[in-house]
């Protein structure tokens, strides 16, 4: 994102985010040039910058272009937001047909505005990045895998994924612990999910207290 020398209260300049893959405000007095990525318009700036990164994501097949050679292809859906396996167009017409799922979320998934719906899946190895983590639908989960980045598909952080995907993950994780009352359960150890750690945590009852008492799981 480019710099101005100051900043401002109020956004008056545009500027394509290309990680992001969309247009954002500018909050800086940066001078919109005909070679800078600043612009005076949103519009502008979705027409030099964003439209083009779309490339063949913003692309589906029609009834006149394609001649179908019966082979099946996953493209990307930009109102949708997702990639799909087409039963209908069995062409490949244009650049938006990919043959795996996951080819075709490594080249559109960053369009993906909400990263917690995008699929859990092998991102190719590419180590030198470090590790990523991404939501898991299936188990409600987040979960570390190392692997290339694809243009901000996962999350640098276990907390940044939990913190965006709260509302997808399962709301008993989310809940106080319940630690039960005197009786049955002092002395006892369980169990819950502390998300502020992104860890499961054991609790045991204080008899003289009637507290209970945390300990990390190992």
């Amino acid at each position: 994102t480019p710099k101005g020398n100051e900043r401002v209260g109020h956004p008056t300049k545009w500027t394509y985010n290309s990680t992001k893959g969309k247009c954002v405000k500018l909050y800086t007095n940066a001078i919109a040039t005909k070679d800078s990525n600043v612009f005076d318009k949103e519009a502008d700036c979705l027409d030099i910058c964003r439209d083009p990164d779309f490339g063949p994501c913003a692309q589906l097949p029609t009834d006149t272009q394609c001649k179908g050679n019966g082979t099946l292809y996953y493209r990307y859906n930009q109102t949708s937001q997702t990639c799909y396996l087409d039963n209908k167009y069995l062409c490949q017409e244009g650049d938006n047909a990919f043959p795996t799922l996951n080819a075709c979320y490594a080249r559109c998934g960053r369009f993906v505005k909400n990263k917690c719906k995008l699929p859990a899946q092998d991102l190719g190895m590419c180590s030198q990045y470090g590790k990523r983590f991404i939501f898991d639908r299936n188990d409600k989960t987040c979960k570390e895998y190392t692997g290339c980045d694809h243009h901000g598909i996962g999350f640098y952080e276990e907390s940044e994924c939990t913190n965006a995907c709260k509302k997808d993950i399962d709301r008993r994780c989310l809940m106080e612990p319940d630690k039960g009352k005197l009786g049955k359960w002092i002395g006892k150890t369980r169990w819950y999910y502390d998300i502020s750690k992104n860890q499961c945590e054991k609790t045991r009852q204080n008899i003289r207290s009637g507290k209970a008492t945390g300990q990390k799981r190992t």
